[in-house]
């Protein structure tokens, strides 16, 4: 039989020792990735430790450009996100442009080294993609 399990290693992480597989301790411990934000740079871990309310279990959660909003005190309007819950994207009123042409859901989306964002404030696109998004939801 062979074992597909990865091989778990001992992290110190917030002052804390937790064992976590391999690739989530190298995500964990990778330098921090800067971006913009509505031409904010912003730098930002790429993961941050979380726990499973349901297991006490740690896992690194990626940062997301929502996050990363945040903390550049950037709003960018959410309906279906919660910090405490694992990102759904379900409703994308968080609709954001990265790099161009390309909109994706800022709760989801995790940051990347050089990311330009541009949210309903500087685009003229995400605003109105999140107007459509309002106006069908509302229509509901």
């Amino acid at each position: 039989m062979i074992n597909i399990a990865e091989e778990i290693v001992p992290v110190v992480l917030e002052g804390q020792v937790v064992e976590l597989e391999k690739s989530a301790a190298e995500l964990l411990q990778s330098p921090p990735v800067t971006l913009k934000i509505d031409g904010i740079e912003v730098r930002m871990p790429r993961a941050t430790l979380a726990t499973d309310p349901n297991t006490g279990k740690k896992f690194p959660r990626p940062t997301t450009i929502y996050a990363a909003a945040i903390e550049a005190k950037v709003a960018v309007p959410v309906l279906c996100h919660r910090d405490h819950m694992t990102p759904a994207a379900v409703c994308r009123m968080c609709t954001v442009e990265v790099g161009g042409r390309v909109l994706a859901a800022a709760c989801h989306r995790a940051v990347e080294q050089g990311l330009d964002v541009k949210t309903h404030h500087t685009s003229p696109m995400v605003k109105k993609a999140v107007g459509i998004l309002t106006e069908l939801l509302l229509a509901a």
